[in-house]
């Protein structure tokens, strides 16, 4: 899939996004999308729980998702609650016995739900939005050895934002980091506005800890870095 832009610039798709998950992860983003006070809450689970044994694990005659539960129950004393622990409930089921695959499903959410904030405010005639493309400047792919997409790529005619969403700050590696860093540079050689970001469940503190690592990198600076306190300033458009 193409998205030509403007005449320096154009998105092509070339990730294959693994849309079978979808129907495990979309309920999930959705209920969060409609009620975004879950929001520090879905971050805490997919965080947290990031393997079966994990959420499993018995504490005393409950387990420890259960434990995590019975506290979210008592700050929203809701149905609509009920409903998300459902989903998410789902979400583990569906990868209890393939560890690669509760982790793809878990990386899922966050992607699909920054791609949600960001299209609602991309659905507009002449706008843009694609997961898993490659950006084009003046016809040249920008890319290194190892990357050549972004998760999330968005332009208005004015603006642009590219985000690359982890789950856990570790997974930002070098590789990652240098294409992204890349890609923010040679936005700015053509004078195009935009925001090139690193998306993770966990703290910002963390992920800048993380980013520190790599501030020899080019580009590096230009990264901005969204955690769990700000992902909601990506749904407002004020990063």
């Amino acid at each position: 899939m193409k998205g030509q832009i403007s005449n320096f610039i154009e998105f092509e798709r070339y990730d294959i996004i693994d849309t079978s998950f979808d129907r495990i992860v979309e309920p999930i983003v959705t209920s969060v999308v409609n009620n975004t006070h879950l929001l520090p809450y879905l971050c805490e689970c997919i965080l947290h729980f990031n393997n079966y044994e994990k959420y499993s694990r018995k504490e005393g005659d409950i387990t420890s998702f259960e434990k995590w539960q019975e506290r979210l129950k008592s700050i929203f004393k809701t149905e609509f609650v009920d409903d998300f622990i459902l989903k998410l409930r789902r979400l583990y089921e569906e990868g209890k016995d393939d560890h690669k695959k509760l982790s793809r499903l878990r990386g899922r959410v966050l992607e699909l739900l920054i791609f949600h904030f960001v299209y609602k405010r991309y659905n507009a005639p002449g706008y843009i939005v694609l997961q898993g493309c490659g950006v084009k400047i003046n016809g040249r792919l920008i890319a290194t050895e190892e990357r050549k997409t972004v998760d999330i790529a968005a332009w208005n005619g004015m603006f642009g934002e590219f985000y690359e969403t982890k789950v856990g700050p570790d997974l930002f590696d070098e590789k990652v980091i240098k294409y992204l860093g890349l890609l923010a540079v040679e936005l700015q050689k053509v004078n195009l506005k935009s925001i090139v970001a690193c998306v993770t469940m966990a703290s910002v503190e963390r992920l800048e800890r993380q980013m520190e690592k790599f501030n020899w990198i080019e580009g590096s600076k230009f990264l901005k870095c969204v955690g769990r306190e700000n992902l909601l300033n990506i749904c407002n458009s004020s990063l």
